[in-house]
């Protein structure tokens, strides 16, 4: 019988003890869920992807890096506007008159060599089997615009214009079609000012003799451009100088 009684009492000691335990390591997870910090979702910043509702945190950009970026978005605009840089230089080439925005003939001529610069870029340029290319009249419209910033509508024609032609059917423009293959246009610099203006350094060259002019541009943000929308230029220029 005392046998019996001293199992009874060691087993029951031993789930005291078991019971003290397990307390006691209950306690400590407790503890510690109490004392861990709150998690708090950081704003997204300019090194982060963000896609739909979330964040993915990618590799920080070095000031060089960011520098570089910005050059290349810079350098692929200026590629978009070079059908019309183009045009401008080689009117105030061929002409010899000044960047005028309120000159019918300088803006009809500038206008004529952009479209045919513009083949095989633009989408809407129509080429017919004589070379001819007709524009929708809203395109001719962004082209002036991406020319010459301080124009709002489309010039009146010159008395004498005998190479476009507007349908009042459609509202097109009919551009006679012409090789300007003999001069070749480049940027040679560009300065990004902090207004969000630029100055940009073109040359003219002629593909012959290699002999160039150079030109200085001034350009300024166009703020109804959208990098998605194929259709529009980036930038509107707002004077351009020959400098040599």
């Amino acid at each position: 019988m005392a046998m019996a009684d001293e199992r009874k009492y060691a087993m029951k000691k031993g789930m005291i003890a078991a019971l003290a335990v397990l307390v006691v390591i209950l306690a400590v997870v407790f503890s510690m869920a109490i004392c861990k910090p709150e998690e708090t979702a950081e704003t997204p910043s300019f090194n982060e992807v963000v896609s739909g509702e979330e964040a993915e945190p990618v590799y920080s950009l070095s000031p060089e890096q960011i520098k570089q970026m910005k050059m290349q978005i810079v350098e692929q605009r200026l590629e978009k506007m070079m059908p019309i840089c183009d045009a401008l230089m080689r009117t105030v080439a061929t002409t010899g008159s000044e960047y005028d925005a309120d000159n019918p003939a300088f803006v009809w001529m500038s206008l004529y060599i952009a479209a045919n610069q513009g083949v095989g870029v633009r989408d809407e340029y129509v080429v017919d089997e004589n070379y001819d290319v007709t524009i929708p009249g809203w395109s001719v419209l962004e082209l002036l615009h991406a020319g010459f910033a301080d124009r709002d509508e489309l010039i009146s024609f010159p008395k004498r214009l005998d190479y476009v032609t507007y349908d009042e059917n459609d509202g097109s423009f009919c551009f006679t079609g012409a090789d300007f293959s003999a001069l070749s246009a480049s940027v040679s610099s560009y300065i990004m000012n902090s207004d969000g203006t630029y100055i940009v350094t073109m040359m003219l060259v002629d593909n012959e003799t290699q002999e160039y002019a150079s030109f200085e541009f001034h350009m300024k943000n166009n703020p109804d451009y959208a990098s998605d929308i194929v259709n529009c230029y980036p930038m509107r220029i707002t004077s351009v100088t020959m400098t040599s």
